[in-house]
Order: structure tokens, then sequence, then C-alpha cells
């Protein structure tokens, strides 16, 4: 919301510098950015009237314009706007004056004609951005006034940024009433002009929305005067306020909704035919839009009906079949309260954002629209002419918004500001708000305005005291915290510690969304069922994530496509899914990496990453707990990675995870060209670990035996290690598979393994004999299950 000085200063007497109230603004909730100043004019630039008009001889696209300026001669100057016209006024620079941007105005020749001065541009003067053409002003001006007085020149601008509980302060009234609350100024509401009713009105209105449109005022304006301008007055603040002046029925409409906060609309009274019915819309019900779109709506959607269909969709926008053009005669004024609820989520179905719809979803006053209109038409017959026809109504009253009161005690006052507020005081806070408060003796009980939706409760009325008393000038006490006397469990790693671990391995640990795009997690399906979101941000975190690697795969393309090669991301985070009645949630602990495996230097070269490393990594992880040793790495087919490249890591029979080659057809979907490889572990899975424990060290030596066994080359050498240890006795203390080899020798569609046995005991010293028995025992055990022949050369 940018609100302009000038137009303040009308709602509120303040004394307070316009430059300082951004701070008072910001410290009482209302975030504000800095004040942009408009300058007032030379006095040299003044009110130009066109009383003559003629082609350039040498230049058709100029014109020669003898201007009035309210000197004895008219002055000859040279445009080249689209817009000059005979009788138009135009602001006019004379010979030596300076324009806002520097450019200094002297009497040149274009092409062969003289020009002494310049008829000016809104962008010339200032006071836009861009401009198409002359800023044309109220014809009433007299030949050479002054432009700064009649253009409210000079002027401050200053945007509010508001949460979206403050949509009371959505227009300048509501800021004037925060301004006089936090300043102690006074509010001084304008004197509206009473509405001469003049023409009957057949039309009725009925509502049949089921509350969701608890109040509806309309007025009908007969004979309006068609082409009628904006004064600049209004058309100057709807600019200011970052609004495009359009014509005096629309200018008119949002003046009233910057100024009260009362969104507006109005339709053609002749293309509206018949009664007019708020009503739900019947299923595929369809309407076109002012700005042409075309909806098919559902039963949750709220339209404004004629007798021949959809003529707007409350609280949103109209529609195209009654709205205004150029010879409209007959207008019809709408001013509702609808349902902030219903609103936001027709608006979100639809992927509609007016400042209508920004309004309503925060909550408008439902006592305002009659007054609304009242102003409107007032304004309407002041520029437009016309005959007003009864203002009419009609009200669910049970319906609207009810106001009850809420307690305030003032030992929870006291005990959340940490200072006790004097009830004097505490009774001004409210009433400068406009609340009705009553001493009670507990504290005090408060009734919110009409217009405020956002107290309900004990705590917003503490916040309201501490806004308006200040934060700043509350003391600062320090919380008192008991030092806890409990240790955390021994038996639990914490997660920190797995994040210390990758970040030596040279990760980086990134927090995403926990929202991702369908289109990414489509692929996850054997994840479990994805939460949709009903009002998402964006149609591209439309659901939850169920597995974290959506999120990493963004992060990693956002990284490559700034020519970030090497990438190596971890998060650890939580997954959602849908369960038949009920939702799950699981900490987990994923990465990616793709790139080189370490840094290129002058004695080797640069090696790309591949499955192994990935999985040394998720074997570092899994040693932290301890579960490395008793961790299996198994094949599996998962569309989230590269067939072949790619496994499920079982702990005792349970998943706890997969690691493998990320599938090319989710690298395409993520926009990423380079080989990525990753993992995912359920930490909590994994989180248990063993305390440490005291195990005696053997005094005797160990005896080290290899062998080379010849074995399909279907079978993984993760089978091979398990039938090895449970052939040989406690004596096996470690295993492990130093070499596989393929080439000369080894049929086709076989390999070789060699194992290295670390034999050694507790209690005395190993003999040949008893080393070599063992070796025999664990070679029939792999001869008798998987066919394993000891290799001879």
């Amino acid at each position: 919301m940018i609100i302009s000085e000038n137009w303040l200063r009308e709602w509120v007497e303040f004394d307070l510098d316009f430059n300082a109230l951004p701070a008072v603004l910001t410290a009482a909730g209302l975030e504000t950015g800095v004040v942009e100043d408009i300058k007032a004019l030379p006095e040299s630039i003044v009110a130009g009237h066109i009383v003559q008009i003629c082609p350039h001889p040498n230049a058709s696209e100029l014109t020669l314009c003898d201007v009035d300026a309210g000197e004895t001669k008219l002055v000859r100057v040279v445009c080249g706007a689209p817009n000059v016209a005979l009788g138009a006024v135009a602001p006019f620079a004379k010979v030596g004056s300076r324009l806002p941007a520097g450019e200094k105005i002297a009497e040149v020749s274009i092409r062969g004609e003289l020009s002494s001065g310049m008829l000016c541009s809104a962008a010339e003067l200032g006071l836009e951005e861009q401009s198409q053409g002359l800023l044309l002003l109220d014809p009433e001006l007299s030949p050479g006034g002054q432009l700064n007085d009649h253009l409210q020149l000079p002027d401050r601008l200053l945007e509010v940024e508001l949460t979206p509980n403050r949509g009371d302060c959505l227009s300048i009234l509501g800021v004037a009433r925060e301004v006089a609350a936090l300043t102690g100024g006074r509010l001084k509401e304008p004197k509206l002009p009473r509405v001469r009713t003049t023409e009957s009105e057949a039309r009725s209105i009925s509502l049949d929305a089921d509350g969701r449109c608890a109040r509806y005022v309309g007025r009908s304006i007969k004979d309006v005067r068609p082409g009628a301008r904006t004064p600049d007055r209004i058309r100057e603040r709807v600019t200011r306020a970052g609004l495009r002046s359009i014509d005096a029925l629309v200018d008119v409409s949002n003046y009233i909704m910057l100024e009260l906060g009362q969104p507006m609309h109005a339709f053609d009274g002749d293309r509206l035919k018949g009664n007019i019915r708020v009503r739900p819309a019947k299923p595929k019900e369809k309407i076109k839009l002012l700005d042409g779109e075309r909806l098919t709506l559902d039963a949750e959607s709220l339209l404004i009906t004629d007798q021949k269909g959809a003529v707007a969709l409350a609280g949103i926008k109209g529609g195209a079949s009654t709205m205004i053009h150029p010879k409209t005669r007959t207008i019809f004024l709408e001013a509702a309260f609808f349902d902030p609820d219903g609103v936001a989520r027709t608006a979100r179905k639809y992927g509609l954002n007016t400042d209508a719809s920004h309004r309503f979803e925060r909550g408008v006053d439902f006592t305002l629209p009659a007054k609304a209109i009242d102003r409107a038409s007032a304004l309407i017959i002041q520029i437009c002419g016309g005959r007003c026809g009864p203002r009419i109504e009609s009200s669910e009253k049970s319906r609207l918004p009810k106001r009850s009161w809420v307690p305030l005690r003032a030992t929870r006052l006291s005990r959340m500001l940490g200072e006790r507020i004097p009830k004097k005081k505490v009774l001004n806070v409210f009433s400068s708000l406009g609340m009705t408060c009553e001493s009670t003796p507990s504290g005090w009980r408060v009734k919110a305005p009409t217009y405020r939706f956002d107290v309900a409760a004990e705590h917003d009325l503490v916040e309201e005291v501490a806004r308006v008393v200040g934060y700043d000038r509350l003391p600062v006490s320090r919380p008192k915290v008991a030092a806890g006397y409990g240790l955390a469990p021994e038996r639990k790693l914490p997660i920190d510690r797995a994040k210390d671990l990758l970040v030596d391995l040279g990760y980086r640990e990134a927090i995403t969304y926990s929202f991702v795009s369908p289109d990414l997690q489509k692929h996850f399906h054997d994840y479990g069922s994805p939460i949709t979101l009903k009002n998402p941000i964006s149609v591209h975190m439309a659901q939850m994530r169920v597995s974290l690697l959506p999120g990493l795969l963004t992060a990693l393309a956002t990284n490559t496509r700034r020519q970030v090669k090497d990438v190596r991301l971890f998060e650890t985070g939580h997954t959602y899914q849908q369960r038949k009645k009920s939702t799950e949630e699981c900490q987990r602990v994923s990465g990616l990496l793709a790139g080189a495996a370490d840094q290129q230097t002058w004695d080797h070269q640069i090696r790309p990453v591949d499955f192994f490393d990935v999985k040394g990594h998720v074997e570092r992880l899994l040693r932290l707990t301890h579960q490395g040793v008793n961790a299996e790495f198994l094949p599996i087919e998962d569309e989230v990675y590269q067939a072949g490249q790619c496994a499920q890591i079982q702990l005792k029979g349970r998943e706890i995870g997969r690691v493998g080659r990320i599938s090319p057809g989710l690298l395409e979907e993520a926009e990423i060209v380079t080989p990525v490889f990753g993992f995912e572990l359920d930490w909590v899975a994994i989180e248990t670990t063993e305390p440490p424990s005291f195990r005696a060290v053997s005094r005797f030596p160990a005896v080290t035996r290899d062998i080379s066994i010849v074995i399909s080359e279907e079978i993984v050498a993760a089978d091979v290690a398990a039938i090895i240890k449970s052939a040989a006795s406690e004596l096996l203390v470690q295993l492990e598979l130093i070499d596989l080899y393929t080439d000369t020798g080894i049929e086709s569609g076989k390999k070789s393994l060699t194992f290295r046995l670390t034999l050694q005991s507790n209690s005395r010293n190993l003999t040949d004999e008893e080393a070599d028995r063992l070796i025999d025992a664990v070679l029939k055990r792999l001869s008798d299950q998987i066919g394993a022949a000891l290799r001879s050369s």
C-alpha cells in the first residue's frame, strides 16, 4: 500500500515529521520502506491552453501549437505528442525553465520552426516513470496558472508492507487510524455530501450464498456523461498509489477502494438484466471475465448474477458481459461483504490475484458498503453527472461477523510485557484504536471494531498494548532458564555427528523447501503417497516431499547452471507421506555428488565420481553407529536410480535406505546434464549405537590366509562374504575383499574374487593345522552353496 502524505494529512492531524513516520509504523508492526519525494515544479512551469494547432510543414509527425500561457502574446511551440489537441490544457515549461531531470528549456529551431517552450508529459515532470503523451490537465485551469497546488505538490510517498492479518490498513483511512493512535494525532474524517435520490429503483437483490455474502449494497445512476475525464486530483492520487488511471467511473471505484478500503464494482446498467442474485456457481458453469479470461467454475465459487447468468466472480473480478464501455449511460454500483475464506479459496483455485480479492480475503469492514456507495455516488454525480436511484441493500445480519467481549487480565498483561502498565494508559490505548474497553475486577474487557479481524483472544490485546506503548519503551528482561540434569542418551547418536562427517567428506549442507514439484516427485512413487497441498505457493511447490532428493536435485541444478562443476550437497530433514487415515513423518539424511572425485594435481588426472565413492560415504556414515558391519547392499530396481548402479541398504532384514546413480529420466526432469550419484538413509533406523565397552586385545600373533575362488559373475561379493563369515569360527577377526579378476584364464561368465582372512585367538597361538582346517571348512561351504572353485593359477 503506497501512502501519499498530502492525502494522509487530509484524514489525520499529527505533528510528527513524515520522514520519521516509517520508523514509528515499523516499530508498531507495519513494515515500511524509505520515503520517496515528489518535488514541487518550478514556478515557470504553468498551465498552457492550446488555442490553435496546425501541421508542421517539414515533419508529418510534429505539430505547431499556439499556447496561451497567461501572457500578452501566444507562444508558438513545436510538439510531437500523439494526444495534442485543440483546446487541451497541458503543463507548459517556459523558456529558461529547468525540468526535474535537469534539462533546461531553451528557444530552439526544430525542423525549421522556432519552438519557444515545451509542452510536458508526466514523465518529463517526474510524476511517472513513462508517459505516452502530454499530461492533460483539467480544462477549468486558468492560462498561466500555477500547478503545484493543483497537482498537490510537493508530496512524499511511503510504501507500507502489511502482514495478512492487517487488512484494515489497506486504505488511507486504515493507515490514518494507526497514525492517530501511534502519534497521539486526531482522526478527521472528511464530511461527505448527501446524495439526493431522484430516481426509483425496480431492481432487487437476493442472497443465496450460505453466508458467503452476508451484505450486498447497490445503487443505479442514470444519464451519466460518457467520456467524462477524471479530475486531476483523483487521477494523481490513484496513480501515486500505484494504479493505472483508466476512465472516470473506474478511477472513482479505485479511489474509494484506496481511500476507505472497500472494493467496488460498476456494471453497465443497461446490460444488467433484471434483479441481482448472489449464489454459488453451478457445476461447470462458465464465465468470461473483464480481461477476456474464460473460467469453468465449481460449486464452491460464488457468483453475482442477473436473470441471464453470471455477471461477476464475487469479490474477485467483474464479467465481460456487463463491463463499462465508452457509451455507457446507466451504471449500477456494487459494494458488498464477502466471506474472506471463500474469496481466498476461489482466488487460489483459479490463480487470480486482484486488488479486490487481496482486500476481501483479509477482511473488509462489513459496515462499510453503504458508506462507500454514498461516497462513490457523490463523486460520480460531481464528475459525470446523472440521476441517482435509492440505495438498495440485502443483508443476512445473523451471518455477519460477531464482535464479542475479549477479557484481558492485568496480571497476564504485566507478566507478558515485563512491566505494569497503568490502567488509565491501557484504556487510552484501546480507545485510540477504536476499541470499546471496560474495566473489570481482574483487568479489562475489550470489543474490537468492525474493521479489525485480527483481535480475537487475550494475547491479541497484549500485542495491541505493546504496539502502541512501544516495544522500545518496555524493559528488557532476560528469560530465566533452569539448567536440566538429564543427559543425552548414550545409545542415540546426535545427527550433528553425521553432519560433521559429511562436511569432512566435502559436502555442503543445503536447506530446501518441504514443498516440491509434482513433476519431479512423480519419479518417487515407490517412496509413499505424497500429500498434495490445497493452496500451494505455486504449481512447482504443490506437494509435500516424500524424499529429500527432489529438493537437493533442484539445488544442484541451480549450481550447475552457474557453472559450478563439482558439487556435493547433503540435507537432513523430514519427509511426509499420506497414510489411510493419517500422515507419517520421517527424519532422513540424504546427499548428492557430481563432478570430480578429488582435486586435480600435477601428478594425476581428474577422476569422476562413481558408485563406489557414494557407497563409501554411506559406509562411513553407517560406521558412525557401528552399523556398517551388519549392513547389506543388495541390488534393486528403482525409477529414481539407474539400473545396475543402484543398491538397497538393509540392516537385519529391514530397508534403511538406498544409494546409486540418479536415473537419466529424473536428471532430464531436473535439467541436469552431468552424472549425479546420491543416497538417502532413514536416520531413525541407524541412530541407535552401542555404548563404548572394553574388549581385551589379544597378545597372540594373528595368522592371515588368502583364498582366490572362481564363481559365477552374477553372484555378488556380499553374498560370498556372508557365507565365509558363517563358515568361519570366532577365530575370524577380519575379512577383506582384496582383488577382482576377470581376465586371462577365467571362463566367460565367471569371475575370480580374492579374500584375505585374518585369524586370531585370545587364549593361544594358532597352529598352521588349525588355520588350514578352518580354510578347508570355508572352501567346502562355498563349494556347496554357490559352486565356488579354488582358483589354481
